[in-house]
């Protein structure tokens, strides 16, 4: 989605009073953009303990403001070794199930090239000890130690607005929780389960599947769902009256404008009249930017259709 979105509308000055925090645990490669439509109204605070990764972090410019620590984040058993694999981006605290990585062709997110030593510290002291603020908005891609993250924030969670994680449906790595796990943990801190906006579905190789066709045998096959991103929202039942514009504004601002106007709703009785025209002009101008990006994506998948349905996709080599 286009970055800072709303900046231009009649809602930036709402969302600026929000003072979002977004911290973002698991930064390798920057900030994640899914936020970037209020982009500055937010104080971006991210984390990335791997050096290399840490190293490539700089300030792009799009939010309010940016810091990056070289910190781990971790739950209180969360153990000080980080397993970085041969592709970097299946790196995790936790110890890699090598089969599953056989077993569906993805050697390079489980073969452990290299390990590093680093004390993980529970978001409730990162907050206490790097004076940055407490997050509203929290992002978590971290390779299966979500719960444990989770379960360090007691006090960070009673602020957060809206999250972002990456969650699995198969245990790629040994005591890694499922999906179902996670959600439950986040229902008893309010915050519900709205969204599945990305999902992996690996086939028994790293091969395209459906709905596409590839140049191997079998060669049309649909795919396990092994993963997905999940988007988290406030309930109305669970806001008090100070957390209702931030929670209504967060959700808008990732684009559940219905589930906004609820919490809304929920949280005053007045009936603001600018507020809900200024919502319905940013839905229009949300809708007309999604309704671009969807064109785009259409026809880079009818083009890769029809490449599909013709002469079969291109297979991945073997690892060597």
């Amino acid at each position: 989605m286009k970055p800072n979105l709303f900046a231009g509308s009649q809602l930036a000055p709402v969302f600026r009073e929000c003072a979002f925090c977004l911290w973002d645990v698991g930064a390798r490669g920057g900030v994640d953009p899914i936020f970037a439509p209020f982009a500055f109204a937010i104080d971006a605070v991210g984390f990335e303990p791997d050096p290399p990764a840490f190293a490539e972090l700089s300030s792009s410019g799009r939010w309010r403001s940016e810091k990056f620590f070289e910190t781990a984040l971790g739950g209180p058993d969360t153990g000080s070794t980080l397993n970085i694999t041969s592709d970097p981006a299946g790196a995790s605290f936790l110890k890699h199930d090598v089969a599953i990585g056989v077993r569906y062709g993805l050697d390079d997110l489980f073969q452990v090239r290299r390990t590093v030593e680093i004390p993980t510290v529970t978001i409730d002291h990162a907050m206490a000890e790097l004076g940055v603020p407490a997050p509203t908005l929290l992002k978590l891609d971290v390779e299966g130690l979500e719960l444990d993250i989770l379960k360090g924030a007691a006090e960070a969670l009673k602020g957060v607005v809206a999250i972002k994680l990456e969650a699995g449906f198969m245990r790629h790595r040994f005591g890694q929780p499922l999906v179902g796990e996670v959600i439950a943990f986040l229902e008893c801190h309010g915050l519900y389960a709205v969204d599945l906006v990305d999902q992996m579905r690996w086939r028994k190789r790293p091969w395209a599947g459906d709905p596409y066709s590839v140049k191997g045998t079998p060669p049309y096959s649909r795919g396990r769902l092994a993963q997905a991103d999940i988007i988290f929202l406030r309930e109305p039942r669970t806001i008090t009256p100070g957390m209702a514009r931030p929670a209504a504004l967060a959700a808008i601002g990732l684009g559940y404008f219905d589930h906004g106007l609820e919490l809304l709703r929920e949280g005053s009785d007045e009936d603001d009249n600018f507020l809900q025209n200024a919502i319905s002009i940013a839905s229009k101008l949300y809708a007309r930017a999604r309704g671009r990006q969807e064109l785009r994506d259409s026809i880079i998948h009818i083009s890769r259709l029809v490449r599909s349905l013709t002469v079969g996709l291109n297979v991945p080599p073997r690892n060597s």
